[in-house]
């Protein structure tokens, strides 16, 4: 039988939220509902053909009272909890997995893992692909999309086995669980989930970053939900159903750039249209419904099963090559400036994928890290590079960066004043004490590490403020060269 859930609901899930809030308390930072004109609404129709089998649809009685108003998400974690487990208990393919960490506030953080245990058995190489979804705590499409997910596996078990036969998929259903209990975007610190992926300033986005680079996928999968009523040139709200977006950074190999940007992107965008639904480029400022972040969920894992060898072997050539290469990294680039219709109305973009290089380097052979700086070596470790802990002294010639410039921004950015700097180099002879550490860049995330430690990059750790420079410092990190 198929569950429709009633009109006001699918509507919620489809109502914006202002642009703005004031300061932050603790806690209960959510933002008061913008409801579209019925002009907008009919522009967004109900969807009758695609079934969201997540609690809040199929049972829309466990819906908290704050939901309509704003002030609580579609489901609690007792809820949520009480989902996954029941999946996990029929069927054999799901693995519910607590962790050994909890959320900043004391709530558990759970992960599913989807393996077929004969495949496994049977020594089946597969795609390994990672999916986690509100890190943003206001942004419900995103976990309801996992859910309904996982409701449609286990409704249909012959979709399911067809795709576990090539893949297996470790997921974060809930990633921010004190956010959704304050229907809030950031963590209980007030700090921005997803613009921790570097600094790591919390505990908890240690111990998530952690479980990550373990798991060490192939594919991974960031869902989220972006705010409806933006007002674009006075007039126009955008009018996207879902927006997409991968492959932003400029060091990322080439053949998974294009794998992304030709591959998985133009099939999701394929579906979302079969379905009736309208879809962009990703840029700040509209609307994902549930309907439309389940089918980039179920397209993309479709695109990697139908297309697994051109995938695996995409991947684990560009890593290799990734690894070897020679060419310079790039430090920092700017966007390209292009016109194209956005859902009828003519749009200047500046694009990411691909932007343009304004600053490159020769990328070294290694990054020689003091002992002092130890605080830093462990952030690069979370990030999963392999690092060196030196035995002896080190004596040689290394390039260095020294301080030119250093411009500190006039408010408080994430927690900290962002410095922005410029640097030139230069060669000395360093002698470093035994126990200082060292980082060769033929690794696979070396590329973590030129945008942690290259200083002039937006998100260094000079940028943010955990190694402090000014004019004439020299920079406490050394580059060995080939």
């Amino acid at each position: 039988m198929r569950v429709s859930p009633p009109s006001s609901l699918v509507r919620a899930l489809l109502l914006g939220l202002p642009l703005v809030r004031g300061q932050a308390t603790y806690g209960e930072n959510y933002l008061s509902v913008s409801r579209d004109s019925e002009i907008v609404s009919r522009a967004f129709p109900e969807l009758e053909d695609i079934e969201l089998l997540s609690p809040a649809f199929t049972n829309p009685d466990t819906l908290p009272a704050g939901w309509r108003n704003g002030t609580e998400g579609p489901t609690s974690d007792t809820e949520l909890d009480y989902f996954y487990r029941n999946l996990a208990d029929r069927n054999d393919w799901l693995t519910y997995q607590a962790a050994d960490f909890r959320s900043e506030e004391g709530r558990s953080i759970p992960y599913l893992f989807l393996s077929d245990a004969d495949s496994t058995a049977r020594n089946v190489t597969k795609l390994k692909v990672y999916i986690q979804a509100a890190i943003h705590g206001n942004e419900p499409a995103a976990d309801q999309s996992v859910a309904a997910l996982l409701g449609k596996l286990d409704r249909n078990q012959t979709f399911t086995a067809a795709l576990l036969e090539r893949l297996d998929i470790k997921i974060l259903p809930r990633y921010n669980p004190d956010g959704v209990s304050y229907f809030q975007r950031a963590l209980a610190c007030n700090l921005d989930g997803n613009r921790e992926h570097i600094k790591l300033a919390r505990q908890q986005s240690r111990d998530i970053k952690q479980v990550f680079m373990d798991y060490n996928p192939h594919i991974s999968i960031d869902m989220h939900e972006f705010t409806a009523p933006t007002i674009y040139g006075g007039n126009y709200q955008p009018g996207a159903d879902a927006l997409i977006s991968g492959g932003i950074n400029p060091n990322i190999h080439p053949d998974i750039r294009d794998l992304l940007l030709d591959g998985f992107i133009p099939f999701i965008g394929s579906n979302l249209v079969a379905n009736g639904l309208r879809w962009e480029p990703y840029v700040t400022g509209t609307s994902n419904s549930t309907p439309g972040s389940l089918i980039k969920l179920e397209s993309a894992l479709e695109y990697a099963r139908a297309n697994f060898d051109i995938v695996l072997s995409t991947i684990e050539s560009a890593r290799a090559d990734f690894i070897s290469s020679n060419a310079d990294i790039v430090v920092t680039d700017y966007y390209t400036r292009t016109n194209r219709t956005f859902t009828l109305v003519p749009v200047d973009f500046f694009e990411t994928t691909p932007s343009v290089a304004n600053l490159t380097r020769a990328r070294p052979e290694a990054y020689l890290i003091p002992r002092t700086w130890f605080d830093v070596v462990a952030k690069l470790r979370n990030f999963g590079l392999e690092v060196q802990e030196l035995d002896y002294e080190y004596r040689g010639t290394v390039e260095a960066l020294n301080i030119t410039s250093s411009v500190l921004e006039d408010v408080i950015y994430e927690g900290t004043v962002l410095n922005s700097v410029t640097t030139s180099s230069f060669e000395r002879e360093v002698s470093l004490p035994s126990g200082s550490f060292l980082v060769s860049t033929r690794q696979k995330n070396a590329g973590l590490a030129f945008i942690a430690l290259e200083p002039e990059n937006i998100d260094s750790f000079v940028a943010f403020n955990i190694i402090p420079l000014e004019r004439g410092d020299e920079y406490p990190i050394f580059r060995i060269l080939s």
